[in-house]
């Protein structure tokens, strides 16, 4: 296994935290600086000011929402919509995102990522290294603590006692108890410390989690065991989708796309058309979209592509979507950004938009 780089001087981390010689944490950097890149970092990890936030539903629109909140997250189940961001918002739906109601744990809370494993029963986690967890539809929110005070970036449980959660200088955490307790793995040699941004449940039993500088660890045992692959894509990986069939599709710096037919064995290099950055890929129906930065959504029939960019009602960044097996989609992103498809992503329009 190769050691771990050295930062670079100056470079924030998704803590907020600038490297520097000596510094911990393993970086490199990522081709050329984008503005729309260095936006989406400032909103998911800096923190700048707490705004009153109060939300009402009146005339199919939520009230009160400050402007410049981002929205960094966004499940789907059913007709059940969650959304998560800063600060401390979790935006529930019933029906499919014609109206919401926040029923986050509010206050300073910073959620990156959420998961709806149930009807009822869900998690989010954010900085500071907590997992919250809902078990009646996200009416109530309990935070748990997790042993560490790293953001943590992404999650997902296989089903509501078994999940993994991914975060900064290579967090990686399990629990089996419904996130009762949690338990730290080490997934690469000791002394590297990568940041990883996503992870997935291929099965019961495969794990793929993807990080910076193309770095991919998987299990084939449920997270007991780990193998390592280096340098899938040149760059990093930011986000990670099962495709339903055994494949496995990761999206990254760069318009880097990495697919996979076999569980992450081994991988492939789709031309996504763009070089703008890709944030989170979702895959239902035997149809794709990826989200990115710029105002970037790319659609394909196929995991594999060929990919197509397709407008949206937005040019700030686009940091989720989710998709579901009839078409319907929700995406979110910088600026309190919902925008909705029934297409499979063909064709988009801004939440609450006559």
């Amino acid at each position: 296994m190769t050691q771990a780089r050295k930062r670079v001087a100056g470079q924030p981390d998704a803590s907020g935290r600038a490297g520097g010689q000596g510094g911990r944490g393993s970086c490199r950097a990522v081709g050329r600086s984008r503005s729309a890149w260095g936006a989406f970092a400032l909103a998911l990890w800096v923190l700048a000011g707490i705004p009153d936030v109060v939300l009402a539903q009146a005339a199919g629109k939520i009230e009160g929402l400050v402007r410049r909140d981002p929205l960094h997250d966004v499940s789907l189940r059913g007709d059940g919509v969650w959304v998560v961001g800063y600060p401390g918002l979790a935006l529930v739906s019933q029906d499919r995102g014609a109206t919401f109601r926040q029923q986050g744990p509010g206050g300073i809370a910073v959620l990156l990522a959420t998961d709806r494993v149930t009807d009822q029963i869900g998690f989010a986690c954010g900085r500071q290294g907590t997992v919250w967890k809902t078990t009646d539809g996200g009416a109530a929110w309990t935070g748990g603590e997790t042993g560490t005070q790293e953001p943590l970036l992404a999650l997902d449980f296989i089903d509501p006692m078994r999940g993994v959660v991914v975060g900064n200088f290579g967090t990686v955490l399990r629990t089996s108890d419904g996130g009762a307790t949690w338990t730290s793995i080490h997934v690469v040699e000791e002394g590297e410390d990568p940041k990883f941004n996503g992870v997935v449940w291929v099965d019961p039993t495969t794990l793929v989690i993807v990080g910076e500088m193309g770095l991919v660890v998987r299990s084939t045992d449920g997270g007991e065991t780990w193998m390592r692959l280096d340098d899938v894509v040149e760059g990093h990986l930011f986000g990670v989708a099962a495709t339903g069939d055994g494949g496995v599709l990761a999206v990254g710096s760069d318009g880097a796309i990495a697919y996979s037919r076999d569980a992450g064995a081994t991988w492939e290099r789709p031309d996504s058309g763009t070089r703008e950055h890709l944030f989170r890929p979702a895959v239902a129906g035997g149809r794709t979209v990826v989200a990115g930065a710029a105002g970037t959504m790319l659609v394909a029939d196929r995991p594999e592509g060929p990919y197509q960019t397709v407008a949206v009602p937005t040019y700030l960044w686009i940091g989720s979507v989710a998709l579901a097996e009839d078409g319907f989609g929700i995406a979110v992103g910088a600026n309190t950004a919902i925008l909705v498809t029934r297409d499979f992503g063909r064709t988009w329009t801004r939440w609450g938009a006559k």
